[in-house]
Formats: C-alpha cells, structure tokens, sequence
C-alpha cells in the first residue's frame, strides 16, 4: 500500500533550499514529490513540518565486527567474529541514526556477501559490499595477500563473488602496526582500476603516507579512504578529478576520549593519536577550502567505533573545519551514495530513486547539529524508526 508523507519540508540537497510538501512512496521507490491530496487506498504520514532529507551514507564500515570491547566476542580474533545476530544490531543501531546505507570495506571470507545476503531478505538498510580486502600486508585479516601483478585477477575474483566495489590497501606502516610492506607500484594500481572500470566496479584506495596517496592519484583510484595527510596540490588533484574522500575522522577523534572508553592509552594518545589528529584537521580543513568532495564513513566495527553515531559526527566536524551545513550533509547523503556506487538510486528525494528517507526535527541546511535530531527513518519504503 503506497505511503504518503505530507506536511514535509523537502530537503533539495543539490539545491540547498527545502519547500514544503508532501511525498509518495510505494513498491518501496518514490513514486511523487509533487502529490497534493490523500486518495483512497493510501496510509498516510504526518511529518508535522520536519524536514525529510535522503538517507544517510556511512560510506567506510566493517559490517561484521563487534565495536563493543565489552563483548567477548570483540577479544577474537577477527576472522572469528562473525553471526548474523551482530549484524542486526549494527545494521539497527546505524538506523537509530538516519543511516540507511553502508559500504562494507573490509571483511574477513564471504561476511560482506552474507550480511548484504542477510540486509536483502530483512528489507531493510542497504549494504555496498567490497568483498575482501586487497592488500600488500596491511589489515590481512580483513582480506588477502595480492602481489601487485595480480591485482586485476585478485579483482575479477571478489567480482565474480559479488562485490560492489573493490577496496586496495597499500601501506608501507600504519598507527596500528609496526611491520613494513612493499607497496603497489602506479602501474600495478592502474591496471587494477582499469580492470574494475571495464566491468563498472569503483577502486577505493587505503593510503596513509603521501607517497602513496600521490600514487593512487595518479592511477585513478575512485575513492580515496583515511588519506591523510594531504598538500595542497594533492588537494587539487582530488579535486580536479572527483575523487571522492573518506576521512574517518570522528573515530580518529574518539581517541580524545577518557582512556577507559577509547581504550587509547594516554601515553600512546599523546605520541601517535595527537600528532595524527592534528594531521587529520589540517587536512581535512585543506580538503574543504580547496573544494575536495567528501564523503562520510566511521570504520565502525572497529573496537570501540559503534555504527551510526561516528559517520554523522564526521559530517558536524566537516562544518566545524569550515564546510557549509549543505556542503556537509552533501557528504552524509549525495556524496556517500556515490562513493557506495549508488548515486542512480540513492541520496535524492526524486521520482524513482528508493524510498529511503530520513525525517529530521531541525533545519540540516542552517546547522549539522539537526542531523542529530532524528524524528523518523524510512528504509526501502516503510517507516522503521
């Protein structure tokens, strides 16, 4: 039975203005904007003046891990993690904020095909799964060891499996790790995105140090995650060429927290974490003046990143670093979808993209902080919040 959601103040995000109105939904798309009278048949939704916007993106998580240290299950090794139970809290708890859309960028085996498998029989939420990682030794854990020759076969074989969109890591270090890896060369990473690009897959690079950022650039990487830091030229060549970033940068700021809830040792925040967040800020302060687009993800699964709360937070920190409210919800909404490879079907409230909306208290295009207001979450259509 269709659905309509009147009294609304429809949010055009590309436009940066909100009319009100009212909404049809039905078969789980958006069938009308422009509707004016209940008709027989229709249930009907009243949005008692709130302002409907697109569901939200978190475009980086690792959808099967448990992000609460206090479940013995998160003491695990990770590729023992998985059960569908955790999957329905995550997928839950991301809805609690407007999260209706995920990018799973990282799973051990068949989990990310297993939880999309698990999300598509539950009708709701939806997930943009990148199989297993690529990578040169970083995160091994979370996918498989690929000489850089063997990209493009690596690739094929996570396609053939299902994958949305193909993730590369190619670290030489990491915060999290003292081991060194050969990275993969330029042309070992552009023939990797040629490969995806000819079966209509994205690239979404893991790059750390500015070596590696640079060479991902220059193959033509689609999404960039983390990345940082950044100059301004590398600025303007994301720019130039629309490359999406991801800056995971609310969890990199949970570091800041007490010890006890960032699991973070003081000693250790003040070496590593500070410098990196400094990093992170500056960075992401450049991203924004320069026009870089972004996009919003948490790396929630992680211990102790819940999902949900961290990809909106990192949208309210994009205005604190000097993005304008449209600009940032831009990232949590348009922008993520397109770094999920669903920028045709989602993060737009426009006849025949899906109905997955978010109905918020306050004004998103006068202050983030509205994001955080979240009144009702409709996920394929039906209102599940």
């Amino acid at each position: 039975m269709a659905l309509l959601l009147k009294n609304a103040n429809v949010v055009d995000v590309e436009a940066g203005v909100a009319n009100n109105g009212n909404v049809l939904l039905d078969g789980g798309k958006i069938v009308d904007t422009t509707i004016n009278a209940v008709e027989g048949g229709m249930r009907v939704f009243d949005c008692r003046g709130g302002f409907l916007v697109p569901g939200f993106a978190d475009a980086h998580v690792h959808i099967g891990l448990e992000p609460d240290w206090r479940n013995k299950e998160a003491k695990l090794p990770l590729d023992k993690q998985y059960n569908t139970g955790r999957i329905s809290r995550n997928v839950d708890s991301a809805l609690d904020y407007g999260i209706t859309l995920m990018r799973d960028v990282g799973s051990p085996g068949v989990w990310g095909f297993k939880a999309r498998e698990q999300l598509e029989k539950r009708g709701r939420s939806r997930l943009a799964v990148a199989g297993r990682l690529l990578t040169n030794g970083h995160a091994k854990e979370l996918g498989v060891l690929v000489q850089g020759r063997d990209l493009p076969k690596a690739a094929m074989v996570e396609i053939g499996r299902g994958a949305d969109v193909i993730k590369v890591a190619s670290n030489k270090t990491s915060i999290s790790e003292k081991a060194v890896h050969e990275p993969y060369t330029v042309q070992e990473l552009r023939k990797l995105v040629k490969t995806c690009e000819k079966h209509g897959r994205k690239v979404a690079g893991h790059a750390h140090e500015p070596e590696l950022i640079e060479r991902a650039l220059r193959a033509g990487v689609h999404t960039l995650e983390h990345s940082w830091p950044l100059d301004e030229q590398m600025a303007e060549q994301m720019r130039r060429k629309g490359i999406i970033v991801v800056p995971t940068y609310a969890a990199a700021e949970l570091s800041r927290l007490p010890e006890k809830v960032s699991l973070v040792p003081r000693n250790v925040y003040k070496a590593i974490y500070l410098p990196w967040l400094r990093k992170l800020e500056s960075g992401i302060k450049r991203a924004i003046r320069c026009g870089v687009t972004l996009a919003c993800g948490s790396d929630a699964g992680f211990v102790p990143i819940s999902f949900g709360r961290y990809a909106v937070g990192e949208a309210q920190a994009f205005e604190r670093f000097g993005a304008a409210p449209q600009e940032a919800l831009k990232s949590l909404t348009i922008r993520g979808a397109e770094a999920c490879g669903f920028q045709d079907r989602l993060g737009r409230i426009e006849e025949g993209f899906e109905a997955d909306l978010v109905l918020l208290k306050a004004n998103p295009l006068r202050s983030t902080s509205a994001l955080s207001k979240v009144a009702a979450v409709f996920s394929r259509g039906r209102l599940v919040r």
